[in-house]
């Protein structure tokens, strides 16, 4: 799942969560354009709700996906698109390059009102 607010700064912070039993315990890490692919770069931590990380991003258009200890790489449910990448998997697109002033919150992202 994916929760979006607007900084005082115009950045965007994006809090990435993913509440799934099955990853108790395991390492994950929310990896994408906005941090080189690093599935350690952004690591999830886990609280009430599941894992979860928050990053500030520019309201521009993200490519991203997780990556579990022992799942590997699995994409959000809510993303509001998907596009496949040069390995043939689907990344999860978050887009944030809309006006602020025309923002409604959605399930997965904010989008044009």
């Amino acid at each position: 799942m994916i929760s979006c607010s607007i900084r005082t700064n115009g950045r965007i912070a994006v809090t990435f969560s993913d509440a799934a039993p099955a990853r108790i315990g395991q390492r994950v890490g929310v990896a994408g354009d906005f941090n080189g692919w690093d599935p350690t770069a952004t690591p999830m931590r886990w609280g009430p709700g599941g894992h979860m990380a928050t990053v500030e991003l520019e309201a521009e258009r993200h490519r991203f996906r997780y990556w579990s200890s022992r799942d590997g790489w699995f994409n959000d449910d809510s993303a509001s698109s998907y596009e496949f990448n040069e390995f043939g998997q689907k990344n999860c697109v978050l887009n944030l390059a809309v006006p602020h002033a025309g923002l409604r919150r959605s399930a997965a992202v904010f989008e044009p009102a």
